[in-house]
């Protein structure tokens, strides 16, 4: 496929979110709003076409290579060598579960998407824009780090790596998502691939969550954590 035809899908996709929430939202509109739902659905339509068209003028007028994005380029996946592991028990998994919430907890703030940050500093073709894409990356790497070092009760290693794989997967995607003045072809890639994998750490949230339920470990009602769901 070639990089125009990647670049087309790849907007597509990410835009097409957009419309798909409009579509569901929109159902429930009276016939009074349905000019104003045709607005909304032309001007989404006019945007994808912009992003699409600068897209490939950057990809015409590059004087060096434009990269593909490669699934091998995503970081070594960590194994349990890689935790510190503690038997499970009552008082491990207690303790377990206070850190989780202290490291989960930044979640919780409101944030804007990065992709939609990625297309504005395509539309605008501004670098000052995709640098707030470094927010994100940070509160990632500052969640690995801590993963990481965390001591990880025995039952809870397998989801507690896929947490931090997938983190690992996001702040590099991110990274990758910051160039997209420099590279878009790589960027918009990598941002499919961003929302795959913040699916995935949501879900991971909820069965470390549900995973702790099940135990019957309980935090106190100021301890717990609202997650911020910003796909």
């Amino acid at each position: 496929m070639s990089a125009k035809k990647k670049i087309g899908l790849a907007v597509f996709f990410l835009i097409a979110i957009a419309i798909l929430v409009f579509w569901y939202v929109g159902s429930n509109y009276r016939e009074k709003n349905r000019l104003v739902q045709q607005k909304h659905y032309a001007d989404i339509l006019q945007k994808e076409a912009r992003l699409q068209s600068l897209v490939a003028q950057a990809i015409g007028t590059s004087s060096s290579t434009l990269e593909d994005f490669d699934l091998a380029s995503l970081p070594k996946r960590l194994t349990a060598k890689n935790l510190k592991t503690v038997p499970t028990s009552s008082s491990t998994l207690a303790s377990y579960t206070l850190i989780m919430a202290k490291i989960i907890q930044p979640f919780g703030a409101e944030r804007e998407n990065e992709a939609e940050i990625m297309l504005r500093a395509l539309d605008q073709q501004s670098e000052m824009e995709a640098q707030k894409i470094l927010l994100s990356k940070d509160l990632y790497d500052q969640a690995i780090n801590q993963l990481t070092n965390t001591k990880v009760p025995t039952e809870a290693v397998n989801l507690h790596l896929k947490m931090t794989n997938n983190l690992r997967e996001m702040s590099m995607l991110s990274a990758n998502m910051i160039n997209i003045l420099r590279n878009p072809v790589l960027a918009l890639e990598s941002a499919d691939i961003f929302r795959q994998k913040k699916i995935i750490f949501y879900t991971t949230i909820s069965e470390i969550n549900s995973y702790l339920g099940r135990k019957g470990v309980k935090l106190d009602e100021e301890k717990k954590v609202d997650i911020y769901i910003n796909l």
